[in-house]
């Protein structure tokens, strides 16, 4: 409730549905380019009703007092160099969990301009066994929510033909910082 009259109070809609029968999932949120973007998928993930839970970089998390809003907001502290670990524990907290949980993600892993994405959200949905829902941020238009949903995760390259198609006119609010779409190799 409080959601939507907070985006209709800036003007904002949020469009797309979420089937019923998913209960989980890894929710992207695209293009990442500001800080009012966690506030922006916050308001559409309690829209549809979602239980949020969040990766955080370290420093989020420093703090006693920072530590405690992250966790208390549904941050989870990530550790990126120890990516298996953190795919394998971030699967197994949205498989346990009670809720209809979203994973919100932002697969550039940053507010600037990077090389392309990280490929964890997809190793961590396909680990939780549970869809992507590509989740966007259009300031151009004034619009967000959800776009189509992906059950099918057999094959990285195939998933991000998909997500480049969807997202190729989404427009950040700093569209000069939005990261190419596609994976980082490392």
């Amino acid at each position: 409730m409080i959601s939507r009259i907070v985006v209709k109070a800036i003007g904002w809609r949020i469009e797309g549905k979420i089937p019923d029968n998913i209960n989980k999932l890894v929710m992207l949120g695209v293009p990442h380019t500001s800080n009012w973007d966690f506030l922006m998928m916050m308001c559409c993930a309690w829209h549809y009703g979602l239980t949020v839970k969040w990766l955080g970089k370290e420093s989020l998390f420093a703090t006693p007092i920072m530590k405690f809003l992250s966790t208390f907001m549904g941050g989870i502290r990530v550790e990126r160099n120890h990516s298996q670990q953190a795919v394998d524990s971030i699967a197994h907290i949205i498989t346990s969990s009670k809720h209809r949980l979203c994973l919100a993600i932002a697969p550039e892993g940053s507010r600037h301009k990077k090389a392309g994405w990280r490929s964890g959200f997809f190793h961590i949905a396909k680990a939780a066994e549970v869809p992507i829902g590509l989740g966007y941020i259009d300031y151009a238009r004034q619009v967000m929510g959800v776009g189509p949903i992906l059950t099918e995760l057999t094959d990285i390259d195939s998933a991000m033909l998909t997500m480049q198609d969807f997202y190729k006119d989404v427009i950040g609010k700093y569209p000069e910082k939005q990261s190419p779409i596609q994976i980082i190799k490392s």
